[in-house]
């Protein structure tokens, strides 16, 4: 006498999973056709019988994006891709100018600047699927290179009174990046990451220059960066977005070649770097990249260092980089 009850209610519990299951749907229909009371009691006690990505789609649009879903292509079109991952090269100039400066106090001790050129590489890899120990991200792995040089203006002074000549600057900075991309919803995607670089300048070369001995140096510090940045679609083609970094030297050392040579233990080394990233797609897995930067160092004074029976150190200093990044990103 009790079947015919326990019948009935089991029809109505497994009728909406039986609907929402129809190969004929699509994404936005599944959506559209099931209310919001519905939706509720499926994530209370019976999500697990529903489809995961579908469930993780319509939450990340119901709580993180206020704007309208959008059109029923675009709606199909990022669905279909949440589960793609792809290998992808980016290549580009760099330009950029460069102004480090030395001081004590309130007063400057020498300062280099200029305009420096160079080219920059990354290499990636962004993953498909959202891993659930990753904040329900999707992983990202990227390893990068820069290199840029050229003759700026050293000024400052020796014993003999004021001194400015033109110096060699070389820079090279590389690393991996490891993170995550979070998709909010077709137009928004937030990136975060750690970043263990090295960077390394060479300043100056041993020679005399009005009359005084000049002399080679080499700054070098292995560095942990954290990372945060926001992407926004605002066409099928272009994108844009803003990136910062803060970073902290795990290593920092200067070689200078005065006399017989000596090498200072910078006592620390921070920085932060901002970066706003725009793209527009050529085709659909090459983009234009345009990419204006920030980039700040700040080194504290080392200790004393005996050199040729004399004592010398590294002053405190700090180092801003304004610059851009003029490249092509192709996606394999």
């Amino acid at each position: 006498m009790y079947r015919l009850p326990a019948l009935i209610f089991w029809s109505i519990l497994f009728l909406p999973t039986l609907a929402y299951s129809s190969p004929n749907t699509t994404p936005r229909d599944q959506l559209m056709e099931y209310t919001l009371d519905t939706l509720e009691a499926k994530h209370k006690g019976y999500y697990k019988r529903w489809p995961e990505e579908m469930e993780k789609y319509y939450w990340a649009k119901k709580e993180l994006d206020s704007e309208p879903i959008g059109s029923i292509a675009e709606e199909e079109k990022f669905f279909e891709e949440e589960g793609k991952g792809s290998f992808y090269i980016s290549a580009g100039h760099d330009a950029n100018h460069m102004h480090y400066k030395e001081y004590s106090g309130n007063d400057t001790l020498d300062e280099d600047y200029g305009k420096l050129r160079g080219f920059y590489m990354n290499l990636g890899y962004k993953g498909g699927h959202r891993l659930a120990w990753l904040m329900e991200s999707k992983p990202f792995i990227e390893g990068y290179f820069r290199r840029y040089d050229a003759l700026v203006l050293y000024d400052g002074a020796s014993g003999l009174g004021p001194l400015s000549f033109k110096e060699k600057a070389e820079v090279h900075r590389f690393g991996l990046k490891l993170g995550g991309y979070h998709s909010f919803s077709s137009k928004k995607e937030g990136l975060f990451y750690i970043d263990i670089g090295n960077r390394t300048w060479y300043r100056g070369e041993n020679e005399v220059i009005q009359g005084v001995l000049t002399y080679a140096e080499k700054y070098r510090w292995v560095y942990l960066g954290l990372g945060l940045g926001l992407n926004y679609k605002l066409s099928p083609k272009l994108t844009c977005g803003i990136e910062i970094e803060g970073m902290g030297a795990l290593d920092s050392k200067m070689r200078a070649d005065l006399y017989e040579g000596g090498t200072f233990k910078l006592k620390g080394v921070a920085g932060w770097e901002l970066k706003l990233p725009i793209k527009y797609y050529l085709l659909k897995n090459v983009s234009l990249d345009l990419t204006p930067y920030s980039t700040w160092w700040n080194i504290t004074q080392s200790d004393p260092v005996l050199i040729s029976g004399a004592y010398y150190y590294e002053p405190n200093s700090h180092t801003h980089i304004e610059g851009l990044l003029v490249g092509i990103t192709y996606r394999l």
